[in-house]
C-alpha cells in the first residue's frame, strides 16, 4: 500500500471516528433516593407543570410527549430526543427512588459535558425534602429532651383560649411553689385539641423532674422515652398555617401522633414552636 491510500484510509477512520464521537448516542441513566412516600414524589415528577418548583432555568422549553402516574417522556424543544423520568417505591414504602434516562453522544460522556440529570435530580430532591421549599414552614425532628410535665387542663371556647391559658399557668405555679420538692423548668407549654360542642381541650404544663401528688386538679403527663418531636416555628399569625402544614407532614411521611400538640412559648403573642410528639 503506497502512502497516498494509507493517507486517504487514515482520514476516512479519522472522518468516522469523529462521526462516532460527535454524533453517535446511547442511553445512560441516573437516579436518586427521595426521603419521601411514592404519593408524594409521583406528582412532582409525572406532571409536567409541578416541574417548575424544581426544574430551574429552561423548564419552559419543555413539552410532555407520554407518560402515566409515576412517569412521564419530554422533549425540550432545542434538542431532537427525548427524556423518561419515573419513579418506583422502595422497599421501605417511606422513599422513593427516581430515574432520569436519556441520550447522550460519546463525546459527551467523554468529556462529561452533559450532567443535567444530576443537576436537576439533585434539584428535585432538596425540594421535597426541605421542608422551608414543600410545606412552607421550617419544620424538624428533635429528640425528646423534657419528658415529665406537670399540667393542668380545662375544656374552653376557642375564643377564650388566651384568656384562659395564664389563669392555669398561674395555678400550676402555685402549685409548685407549694411543693418544692419538685423542680420545675422555666419553659411552659401550651397544647390544644378540638373537640365536640365549638371547645377546645386546652393544656398547660410546666417541665417537671420529679413526680408529686394530683391534687387540685394537677396531673402529671409524661412523654414516652425515646420518642421524637416534630417541630414547626412560625411568627403568631401563622400557627394555624402552620398546624396544617405539620398535620401534612405526619401523614405523608407515615409518623403516628403520641400525644397532644403542644406550643412552647405561649399562644397570646410573640414567636410560637409547635410540637408534635411523635414515633
Amino acid at each position: 500500500m503506497n502512502r497516498r491510500a494509507a493517507l486517504i484510509i487514515l482520514v476516512l477512520l479519522l472522518a468516522v471516528g469523529t462521526v462516532i464521537v460527535f454524533r453517535h448516542s446511547f442511553t445512560v441513566s441516573s437516579s436518586v433516593r427521595i426521603d419521601a412516600p411514592l404519593d408524594i414524589v409521583a406528582p412532582q415528577v409525572s406532571v409536567l407543570q409541578n416541574w417548575q418548583r424544581w426544574y430551574g432555568q429552561g423548564v419552559e422549553r419543555l413539552s410532555r410527549v407520554s407518560g402515566g402516574p409515576v412517569s412521564i417522556v419530554v422533549r425540550d424543544t432545542g434538542q431532537v430526543f427525548e427524556q423518561a423520568v419515573g419513579v418506583v417505591p422502595e422497599m421501605d414504602g417511606r422513599s422513593t427512588r427516581v430515574v432520569w434516562s436519556r441520550p447522550v453522544t460519546v463525546w459527551q460522556r467523554i468529556t462529561g459535558a452533559d450532567t443535567s440529570m444530576v443537576h436537576h435530580l439533585a434539584a428535585l430532591k432538596e425540594y421535597i425534602e426541605d421542608p422551608r421549599s414543600y410545606y412552607g414552614f421550617d419544620i424538624r425532628i428533635r429528640p425528646v429532651t423534657d419528658t415529665l410535665f406537670a399540667v393542668r387542663e380545662a375544656r374552653v371556647a376557642e375564643a377564650a383560649v388566651a384568656a384562659r391559658r395564664p389563669v392555669l399557668l398561674r395555678a400550676l405555679q402555685a402549685y409548685l411553689r407549694v411543693h418544692a420538692g419538685i423542680a420545675g423548668s422555666d419553659s411552659v407549654i401550651t397544647g390544644y385539641e378540638p373537640v365536640a360542642g365549638g371547645l377546645v381541650h386546652l393544656v398547660v404544663g410546666i417541665p417537671a423532674d420529679r413526680r408529686g401528688p394530683e391534687v387540685d386538679s394537677v396531673r402529671f403527663l409524661a412523654l414516652p422515652r425515646g420518642g421524637r418531636l416534630l417541630s414547626g416555628v412560625c411568627d403568631s399569625g401563622r400557627l394555624g398555617a402552620l398546624r396544617h402544614a405539620m398535620d401534612r407532614y405526619v401523614t405523608d411521611k407515615r409518623l403516628q401522633l403520641v400525644a397532644i400538640p403542644f406550643v412552647e412559648r405561649g399562644i397570646d403573642g410573640g414567636g410560637y414552636a409547635l410540637n408534635y410528639p411523635i414515633w
